[in-house]
């Protein structure tokens, strides 16, 4: 019943969208480019799997510790770091159209206008929710669930570095190095595997909480990373 609220809202907008996209677009299948398109997507599809650890395996061993009052705290403070995750990430779509155009034209003054703005409001919004995070939780919880707003504060600053993997990556993704791309999230579920283990034996449900932080960093790293080493030329052409 939760997933299918959702999925229901997705098709409907699906319907919306090809209703009005008629109006301005002429469909018609070229098998040439469908074929270059599922080989760019094909690195993206796989990689979007490599995510699930990213996102799930803390959870999933955190239950094993058998402590349901923590992980329901744990729940909440992820679930409302998540509200903060899903409003960054449209922030970031309204925002990648202009970072793909800026990279494409190689308009530097403009992409670093963009980018300085994009960050400065995720920082500001951050902010602001750390300092306002317990009364939140206080109010929307009527006071029984106040104490996550420990988890939720650790998980949204790794919520923010989060959004920015997704900066980097399209850095990378306007010059169609899909392989490149995926490779950081390649990495990021690997090191999840090795990451929550070790930090919920040594913290616990905070060693979790951390670990939401360190795995989208080591992303993060990777991605300029492979903006710097691997493809060096992007980096000089675009930064």
């Amino acid at each position: 019943g939760r997933l299918s609220g959702p999925l229901a809202a997705k098709i409907i907008i699906t319907l919306i969208c090809f209703r009005f996209l008629r109006k301005w677009v002429l469909y018609k299948i070229d098998f040439g480019v469908f074929k270059n398109a599922i080989k760019l997507a094909i690195p993206l599809i796989i990689s979007a799997y490599a995510y699930i650890p990213i996102q799930s395996l803390d959870r999933i061993m955190l239950e094993r510790l058998n402590n349901t009052s923590e992980l329901g705290f744990y729940s909440i403070g992820s679930q409302i770091a998540g509200f903060l995750l899903l409003a960054f990430m449209a922030l970031f779509q309204a925002f990648e159209p202009d970072f793909y155009k800026h990279l494409i034209y190689n308009n530097i003054k403009k992409l670093g206008t963009n980018i300085f703005f994009f960050v400065g409001f995720l920082v500001i919004a951050l902010l602001i929710f750390l300092f306002t995070s317990s009364a939140l939780l206080e109010l929307l919880t009527s006071g029984k669930y106040t104490r996550a707003y420990t988890y939720a504060n650790i998980i949204a600053l790794g919520s923010t570095i989060t959004v920015l993997v997704s900066l980097v990556s399209s850095i990378i993704l306007a010059n169609e190095r899909t392989k490149l791309a995926s490779l950081i999230t390649y990495i990021g579920g690997l090191c999840s595997l090795f990451i929550y283990p070790i930090l919920i034996k040594l913290y616990q449900f905070k060693g979790a909480a951390y670990g939401r932080i360190v795995i989208p960093l080591l992303m993060l790293i990777t991605g300029l990373l492979v903006l710097y080493i691997r493809d060096n030329s992007l980096l000089k052409k675009h930064l």
